[in-house]
Parts: C-alpha cells; sequence; structure tokens
C-alpha cells in the first residue's frame, strides 16, 4: 500500500472518529437535558400539588364550630377545593404517586369528615400523612435519577 493511501485512511478514520464523538456527546447531553427537564417537572408538580393541599387545609381551617361563614368564605371554600382536586386530578409526572396514595379519595374523604364533625386534628393528621409521602416520593426520585446519571 502507497503512503499517500495509508495516510487517506489515517485521516478518515480520524475524521469518522471525531464526528462519532460529537455525536456521541451531543446525544448524552439531549439524554440528559431531557432527564433534567423531567426532574425539573416532576418536582413542579410535586410543589404545586402540596401548595394546593395546603391552601385546601388552610381554607378548610376557617371553618369550626360557632363560625359563621358568610356568602364570600363558603364561595373561597368551594373555589379552594375545586382548585384542589383540579390539582390531584391533572397530574402527569406524578400521577403514580397521585394514585398510588389516594391522595384524592383519602384528602376527599378527610374534607367530608372535617365537615361533618369540625375537628381539625384528623384533618391535619391527613395532611402531614399526605405531605410526607409526597416529599418522601420526591426526595426519592430525584435522588434515583441522580444516582441513574451519576451511573453512566
Amino acid at each position: 500500500m502507497q503512503q499517500s493511501t495509508v495516510t487517506l485512511i489515517v485521516a478518515l478514520v480520524g475524521i469518522i472518529g471525531t464526528l462519532g464523538g460529537v455525536f456521541i456527546g451531543q446525544r448524552m447531553s439531549q439524554t440528559w437535558q431531557r432527564e433534567q427537564w423531567i426532574r425539573d417537572k416532576r418536582n413542579e408538580e410535586f410543589r404545586e400539588l402540596l401548595m394546593a393541599l395546603a391552601d385546601s387545609l388552610r381554607v378548610e381551617m376557617t371553618m369550626y364550630a360557632g363560625a359563621v361563614m358568610g356568602a364570600d368564605q363558603q364561595r373561597l371554600l368551594v373555589d379552594t377545593h375545586s382548585n384542589t382536586m383540579r390539582t390531584i386530578r391533572s397530574r402527569i409526572f406524578v400521577a403514580d404517586l397521585v394514585e398510588r396514595c389516594q391522595i384524592e379519595l383519602r384528602w376527599s374523604q378527610a374534607i367530608d369528615a372535617h365537615q361533618k364533625s369540625l375537628d381539625v386534628v384528623p384533618l391535619a393528621r391527613t395532611f402531614a400523612m399526605i405531605r410526607g409521602e409526597i416529599v418522601t416520593e420526591a426526595i426519592k426520585k430525584t435522588q434515583k435519577l441522580a444516582d441513574v446519571r451519576k451511573d453512566r
């Protein structure tokens, strides 16, 4: 084989190797960016879910024995619970947690029980349990995605 042919082959291998490296690097970067985007969206949904439940708890706690609720307070109560249920039902990235932990059912039952008894302790307890499950899941999922990233 002639020297020019060997030089040409080596040059082609170098070019192909460089382009292959760039392509692989770009694919890895896109994969990481997508994982980061999913992680960010999950965390955003966890945060929105917690905020909706906390708002619902705050508004529900304005109901107590002897309290007189005006039309505005009643409207606020209905609107807040409606928004909370919409938030619970509209989760995409954390739908697995919402379904598995039966958040909608448990929160609805806690609200109903509170409105009948006006005892805030069981409502606050249910909120704390659901909140703990959400926070635990958020931390676990974030850590799991970070571990997967490290392993690559």
